[in-house]
């Protein structure tokens, strides 16, 4: 799977990880300036969904730490 983005204006900020990128898609208010928008994040991890790379499961669990804003700690036992 390829995605090109057009990075020509410099203006606009990267994301330093995925876990950055999909928390900052899950958030109520989003900075726009990022070299995409939210729910170009959304849209590519349901390709990914759909291509099978990710399960049921995975979707789930990115949603859930998604909207908590935080990621998974092992040592809690709350699971989605």
């Amino acid at each position: 799977m390829t995605t090109t983005l057009n990075l020509k204006n410099n203006n606009r900020k990267q994301f330093d990880t995925a876990q950055t990128a999909w928390f900052w898609a899950l958030r109520e208010k989003n900075d726009y300036n990022k070299i995409c928008n939210p729910q170009t994040i959304c849209r590519m991890v349901d390709r990914l969904y759909r291509q099978r790379y990710l399960s049921l499961d995975h979707y789930r669990v990115l949603y859930f730490y998604g909207m908590k804003q935080k990621t998974p700690d092992r040592h809690d036992m709350s699971t989605p």
